[in-house]
């Protein structure tokens, strides 16, 4: 299972980009092609890759051009205006060990009441309630979380919308609620 599949199917197939297990909130469409997508961490930029040639504005993030798509940039600083973002996405790119900074920059680029989309590896997230009150302590509402797959965990979440800059007395500690990626030698 691609993570960055899950996303496009949200992005392309429910008119506010939620993920299509959020059936009771499910709206049949695709989110409108003025909306603008922040792909933090991307990696190859398979959701710009996929969108774009349908229209759609997205910026590409991470800390090497793979290809024209992808801008340099470190995700806790990015290129982007406040409040320039309809949907900032985060497709298992939460990896540095001050990921919270990444999250803090996601609440300053979105604009209010639109939506934040992780993505991460379930062994990474032991408590996820615990990682969305995290999240919800910078400044964000938890809309939705569920498990897809039998590795991934994703979470919605909407930037509150009278909330001016992100908090950053946060309820959890960082290290606690997203463990490191460890890699094993072969």
């Amino acid at each position: 299972m691609n993570p960055n599949k899950i996303i496009v199917e949200a992005l392309t197939g429910d008119r506010r980009g939620k993920f299509l297990g959020n059936k009771g909130k499910t709206m049949p469409g695709h989110i409108p092609q003025t909306w603008v997508v922040a792909d933090m961490g991307c990696g190859e930029a398979q959701i710009a890759a996929e969108l774009q040639p349908k229209g759609y504005t997205v910026h590409s993030f991470d800390f090497c051009a793979l290809n024209d798509r992808v801008t340099v940039a470190d995700a806790t600083n990015v290129p982007l205006e406040d409040a320039s973002v309809d949907i900032c996405v985060f497709s298992l790119s939460l990896m540095a060990t001050d990921y919270e900074k990444s999250l803090f920059e996601a609440f300053r680029i979105l604009k209010p009441n639109r939506l934040l989309k992780i993505v991460e590896v379930r062994s990474r997230i032991p408590h996820p309630r615990r990682f969305a009150e995290m999240v919800e302590s910078i400044g964000f509402t938890l809309d939705y979380q569920d498990v897809a797959g039998d590795y991934f965990v994703v979470f919605d979440f909407t930037k509150n919308e009278k909330q001016a800059v992100a908090n950053r007395e946060l309820s959890q500690e960082p290290g606690e609620v997203l463990l490191p990626s460890l890699y094993k030698k072969r």
